[in-house]
C-alpha cells in the first residue's frame, strides 16, 4: 500500500473511536461520506472494512493504526482474535508476515491447527522460519494437538494463534 493520505488529513476528515473500532466522518466529502455519521462499514470478499477517503480505498485497520500512532505500519497489523473485521484499538498490533500468519485458525479437515491424520495416526507440524518441523506421531487427536500447542507457545509466543492458548 502506499499512504496517500497526510496523518493531519486523515483526523480532519475522521474521527476513530478505539473502543468500538469504528470512524465517524468529521466532514461531509459527498453523498456517501456525511458529516456525523459513520464511515461506509463495508467488508471486502476477505473480511477487512474499507472506506474511501479523497477518492483513495483504504483499509480501516491500517488507518486505526495511523490514527493511533501517527505512523504506518512497517509491515502489518495483526487482529489479535482473527477477526478481520474486529478494529477495536485493543485486538490491533503491529506484526511481521510471520507472525500475522501465526495467528490464524486452523484450515483442515480436522480443524485442529498444526495437525494431520493418515490413516490412524496424527501427526504435528510447526513451522519454524519457514521450515516445516515434524513434532511426531500420536494415536489420538488430543495428543498431537497437544504437542502443537506446547511448540506453538513456546515458538509463537503472543502471536500463536488464541485457541491455542485456552
Amino acid at each position: 500500500m502506499i499512504p496517500n493520505i497526510t496523518y493531519e488529513r486523515l483526523r480532519e476528515v475522521v474521527s476513530y473511536n478505539p473502543l468500538t473500532g469504528k470512524f465517524t466522518w468529521l466532514v461531509s466529502l459527498g453523498s456517501r461520506a456525511v458529516k456525523g455519521q459513520l464511515t461506509s462499514q463495508k467488508v471486502n470478499t476477505d473480511g477487512y472494512h474499507i472506506f474511501r477517503i479523497d477518492k483513495k480505498l483504504y483499509y480501516a485497520h491500517i488507518l486505526a493504526w495511523f490514527y493511533m500512532t501517527s505512523e504506518w505500519p512497517k509491515e502489518f497489523i495483526d487482529h489479535k482474535d482473527t477477526i478481520r473485521s474486529n478494529n477495536i484499538w485493543e485486538n490491533l498490533r503491529e506484526a511481521t508476515r510471520q507472525q500475522n500468519y501465526r495467528n490464524t485458525p486452523a484450515r483442515n479437515k480436522l480443524k485442529v491447527k498444526g495437525v494431520s491424520q493418515i490413516r490412524n495416526r496424527f501427526y504435528a507440524t510447526i513451522t519454524l522460519n519457514r521450515v516445516s518441523v515434524k513434532l511426531g506421531s500420536f494415536s489420538t487427536l488430543e495428543e498431537a494437538q497437544n504437542a502443537y500447542r506446547e511448540a506453538a507457545l513456546k515458538y509463537h509466543g503472543e502471536f500463536a494463534h488464541e485457541s491455542l492458548r485456552v
